[in-house]
């Protein structure tokens, strides 16, 4: 409760900071890769470039595995312009929420942590949600501990009690070459 109280006075009392050279953070090859990990076969997609609603196990989803946040997408669809602004805004969010929670539980500045920190940072807390991950896969991420980031016992995510079996490999695919970790 208290990290719900805490990220809500950042966001409500302050204008959203944005990232560090947002373009290094937030870099197109990063949200291609989130976007390639959420929806590699681009469901919902149609002939007229818009994505529509499509299922899947987390219910009803438009563009990047976004939740259907206005029933007029049924009907009008999703620019991909507008799935992607929509992403990046959400990955915004997810920044200022680990700004709260590393400065409070371990004493880190999230801007100046490794960009390789940073990135898996956000792609865990959007997907599975910042304060839900375990303090030892955040402490590894900080740390940077490939040997333990790379183990799929740890990476592993999980849709509806299965394995998340496109994002991990996305994952593992992103990250075990030691050039990407730059």
């Amino acid at each position: 409760m208290k990290h719900i109280v805490a990220i809500l006075a950042v966001l409500l009392l302050a204008p959203l900071p944005r990232l560090r050279a947002a373009g290094d953070a937030l870099r197109d090859g990063f949200v291609d890769y989130i976007k390639a990990a959420a929806n590699p076969d681009n469901h919902g997609l149609r002939a007229d470039g818009r994505f529509y609603p499509y299922s899947a196990p987390q219910g009803r989803r438009i563009g990047y595995r976004q939740p259907i946040a206005d029933k007029k997408l049924y009907r009008d669809g999703w620019s991909a312009a507008d799935a992607e602004r929509a992403l990046r805004e959400q990955l915004q969010a997810v920044a200022a929420e680990w700004r709260v929670l590393l400065r409070g539980e371990l004493n880190q500045d999230f801007d100046r942590l490794p960009r390789a920190s940073r990135e898996i940072l956000l792609d865990f807390g959007l997907t599975e949600g910042a304060a839900r991950l375990k303090p030892e896969f955040v402490a590894a991420v900080v740390r940077l501990d490939w040997q333990r980031i790379l183990s799929p016992d740890f990476y592993a995510r999980y849709e509806a009690d299965w394995p998340d079996s496109v994002r991990n490999k996305a994952f593992y695919e992103r990250w075990r070459n030691p050039e990407n970790r730059q």
